[in-house]
């Protein structure tokens, strides 16, 4: 009997065992178990329905004596009903219909193709590679039924964004005598070939007394016919913040803004020079994401442009854990407004104020102001540089003094210099949150970056300074 077969073979895992206290839990668990193994070894029709337990106390001593019953499968034949014995199915065909709706249900197929045993059709022009559809199903020709196939299919197609969630349906095959080849008809809706999206937000943070922000998206869908998706996006926001440096944006209302823009395009693959299925196999819905995105911002610092371009993989190896890797993370930061910078880091400056000010020290009158204290910019920057080369009209700086303003001077070096970053970083998140309505669940991620490796290799390489 092949439901016997299936059950001993999977004994071992068991839920109810003999020693262990009674729980109503774990029968309603080993029926979940049972469902499960059967229809995932090809037993198609089977359901909980046909698994009951037998619970005898008789006699036992306190003790319970349970019996697994699992009956044969309830058929309907005109007036008679009868039980016959569970079948393995297997799947003999499976049929795509890559662009089904209602109201075409009816009419004939005009283009169709076949692929690794896959037959693919379509109404009217087929727009899909072959290998994209097929690399989204898990229901394999000449492979026994399992249910898992079906859910990772669902999944997939969903998680490709090109299509509505997939309508899966399977008959018997009338050509098999035997009644149990299946049919797979999949069939799929697809999404409109362009989205668009907006979005406008107010916010209030303890730096932005208020914000308005706006953004758009506009995404196009299977743009080489390989279910890649390519999403432009735009962003920009103005705020007022009490407190922004002084300057001249400090008399506008909106005196902090930015505004950005981003490019994506997606893979529903692992773009590697050699093949990733065997460690990143294809229900772990693999994405290669090729992004570049510049921004521009006017805040309450230096002011930034930001240009940045990233090579990444994700991937799910489980329901509760997610992989992703930035194989090529590169950003350059420029530094717009490095006038600002005293006005910005205030102590850098009072520091500099008190060395000038101090009895013994004398220099260019054309960095002071009225008020006995450093301009800004030139009055700062002059005398960091004449206490730096050592210029005679600047006098009476002490060693410790000295040791201060170059500490000032390495760091307003450092925060106001341009930036090019290489980086390289792999995340792993697990989260074993159910639903949206369970409240006791567990986060747990591990981050670890990379910076600088491959420009050093460079520079080993070529002979280039070093900063």
């Amino acid at each position: 009997m092949v439901i016997d077969s299936i059950y001993n073979a999977y004994s071992a895992s068991s839920l109810i065992t003999s020693g262990v206290q009674y729980k109503t839990l774990d029968f309603n668990a080993e029926r979940d178990r049972l469902s499960r193994l059967f229809r995932n070894n090809g037993v198609y029709y089977f359901d909980q329905e046909y698994i009951s337990f037998e619970a005898d106390t008789v006699g036992t001593n306190k003790k319970v004596n349970a019996t697994v019953i699992i009956n044969n499968r309830q058929v309907t034949q005109g007036d008679t009903t009868a039980r016959i014995p569970f079948k393995i199915h297997t799947i003999s065909k499976v049929n795509v219909f890559t662009d089904y709706t209602f109201n075409n249900r009816y009419k004939p197929v005009t283009d169709s193709a076949i692929y690794n045993g896959y037959n693919i059709y379509s109404f009217e022009e087929l727009e899909y590679k072959p290998r994209a559809i097929t690399d989204a199903i898990f229901i394999k020709p000449g492979e026994i039924f399992k249910d898992t196939d079906r859910t990772r299919t669902y999944n997939r197609m969903s998680s490709l964004r090109v299509f509505k969630y997939p309508n899966i349906e399977y008959t018997l095959d009338p050509s098999d005598s035997t009644s149990t080849d299946l049919i797979a008809n999949i069939f799929l809706s697809p999404q409109p070939k362009y989205s668009l999206g907006f979005d406008f937000d107010i916010s209030q943070s303890n730096i932005q007394d208020f914000g308005v922000g706006f953004g758009g998206s506009l995404l196009i869908r299977n743009v080489f016919k390989g279910a890649e998706n390519f999403e432009i996006s735009a962003r920009g926001s103005v705020g007022s913040s009490s407190d922004a440096a002084r300057g001249s944006s400090q008399d506008q209302f909106f005196n902090i803004s930015e505004i950005g823009a981003d490019i994506k395009l997606i893979f529903p693959r692992i773009f590697m020079p050699f093949n990733t299925e065997k460690f990143i196999p294809k229900y772990m819905s693999p994405f290669t994401t090729l992004s570049v995105g510049v921004s521009t911002q006017n805040n309450i610092g230096l002011d930034k442009q930001n240009l940045n371009g990233i090579l990444n993989y994700k991937w799910n190896p489980s329901k509760k854990l997610s992989h992703k890797l930035d194989l090529l993370n590169i950003q350059f930061v420029r530094n717009l407004n490095t006038d600002n910078y005293f006005n910005v880091y205030q102590n850098s400056y009072n520091n500099l104020n008190e060395i000038v000010q101090s009895g013994d020290v004398v220099t260019n009158p054309n960095y002071i102001n009225e008020n006995g204290q450093l301009l800004i910019p030139t009055g700062a920057e002059g005398f960091i540089r004449d206490v730096t080369i050592n210029d005679p009209g600047t006098s009476g700086i002490s060693e410790d003094q000295r040791q201060t303003i170059d500490n000032i001077r390495e760091r307003k070096e450092r925060l106001t210099e341009n930036n090019l970053i290489f980086a390289s970083n792999f995340t792993y998140l697990s989260n074993n949150k159910e639903n949206l309505y369970d409240d006791d669940f567990s986060r747990f991620r591990f981050k670890i970056e990379t910076a600088g490796n491959f420009l050093a290799a460079f520079s080993s390489l070529t002979g280039a300074k070093k900063r």
